[in-house]
């Protein structure tokens, strides 16, 4: 019976490792397939991990890869947020503009207007030393505001 138990055994045994062989290979042709898509790399998988730390050398990779796992996910949250401020100045930036092309829309028509109407009245002036002398208070007031 015991050697019935142990060939038994020996079949499961191989079966199992048959079927971790075919695993590893599938894990592996995924890792790569992952790590050709340029996604992060996918964790090791749990046989290549000690259940418990053997040595004092794996306490401190194991302690070492948790404390890089946490500074990769503080990294990647700053990046979220530097990335949504950005957006936000973006959006700023944009409706600046905006509201600076309306002023100088509106400071145009001002300034035309005014240069229109000191025009208008020059030609009613009589005399002709008066508009002479509006004419250059006109162009003062243009190279005031269009210098050259």
């Amino acid at each position: 019976m015991e050697s019935e138990e142990k060939g038994e055994l020996e079949r499961v045994l191989n079966d199992l490792e048959s079927d971790n062989r075919k695993l590893q290979a599938e894990y592996d042709k995924l890792k790569k397939a992952h790590d050709h898509k340029g996604l992060s790399p996918l964790p090791s998988p749990p046989e290549m991990l000690p259940a418990s730390p053997q040595s004092p050398r794996d306490a401190e990779l194991i302690a070492e890869a948790k404390l890089l796992r946490q500074h990769k996910g503080r990294l990647e949250a700053r990046m979220q947020i530097l990335e949504d401020h950005n957006k936000q100045l973006e959006s700023q930036l944009h409706r600046l503009r905006q509201l600076l092309e309306q002023v100088l829309k509106h400071t145009l028509y001002t300034h035309t207007h005014t240069i229109h109407t000191l025009y208008t009245h020059t030609q009613y002036t009589e005399s002709t030393h008066t508009r002479s002398h509006q004419t250059q208070i006109i162009m003062t007031v243009c190279l005031s505001i269009y210098p050259t």
